[in-house]
């Protein structure tokens, strides 16, 4: 009798510790975060400017919300040529908009000033002409361009394909070639054009759009194209990044560019 009571005890402290050693303790880890503020925005030639982009990063446990990745009390206005102050507002979902519409004229300089809470934020790019090009080639199945270029600038190019009302192009552009001064030729690139528009469709209604942007923005293109994605954020990183954006802790671009629509010759 005392052998059975005492085989019941040990069946119930040994039930017992596997129980513990079942139990499961779920441990929260703070991952390590610093705000940024990210600023874009882009001055085209000729074309109604449309807003600035002016937000903040988020934590990565945190779901991304435009609202709450909004800054809607900054203060924020541009300087034309140095002498037209032009102010921002706030027009939500992180937008901030001129008052007046305004069309960037190739040539001008916008400089972007921010202030938010006491943190300043600054930027100027200068609006360029629209780019030219020499030989302009279909190889296999992407359209090369040389491309005439100016100081401070850099290029990049689009497919597009144009039959009466149909326009279809490539998402974005390949890459951004830097200029090595006036007078000079580079030669850049559009993606690869897909089968189904090559196949099907004549390629005499193959177009490019030619961007000439500052020389800054090829910088910061082609530093955000090399940025690996970070799949754990405790083992990676992405590369830096860069941004013509001057301040503390901010990312993003300002630019000014032009385009020109080039045929296939």
């Amino acid at each position: 009798m005392k052998l059975r009571k005492l085989f019941y005890l040990i069946n119930i402290l040994v039930l017992g510790l596997i129980i513990g050693c079942q139990d499961t303790k779920i441990i929260e880890v703070d991952l390590p975060y610093t705000e940024f503020t990210v600023v874009y925005g882009n001055m085209q030639a000729d074309t109604s400017f449309e807003e600035v982009w002016i937000t903040r990063t988020l934590p990565l446990n945190q779901t991304f919300n435009i609202e709450d990745a909004s800054i809607p009390n900054a203060i924020a206005y541009f300087v034309l040529d140095g002498m037209n102050v032009i102010p921002l507002r706030f027009s939500g979902a992180g937008k901030y908009k001129p008052f007046n519409s305004i069309y960037p004229e190739a040539g001008q300089t916008y400089e972007l000033f921010i202030e938010i809470d006491g943190n300043r934020f600054y930027a100027e790019s200068k609006v360029p002409e629209p780019p030219t090009a020499g030989r302009v080639e279909l190889i296999d199945n992407y359209i090369s361009l040389d491309v005439n270029t100016r100081a401070n600038e850099s290029y990049g190019a689009l497919w597009v394909y144009i039959d009466g009302r149909y326009i279809t192009q490539a998402d974005e552009i390949h890459s951004l070639i830097e200029s090595p001064g006036d007078g000079s030729v580079v030669t850049v690139r559009t993606k690869i054009i897909p089968d189904d528009v090559m196949d099907s469709n004549s390629s005499d209604n193959l177009y490019i759009y030619l961007y000439a942007f500052d020389k800054d923005f090829a910088r910061y293109f082609n530093s955000k194209a090399k940025n690996s994605s970070v799949d754990n954020a405790l083992t990676q990183g992405g590369s830096p990044i860069f941004t013509n954006v001057s301040g503390e802790n901010v990312i993003g671009a300002f630019t000014a560019s032009a385009k020109s629509l080039i045929e296939l010759n």
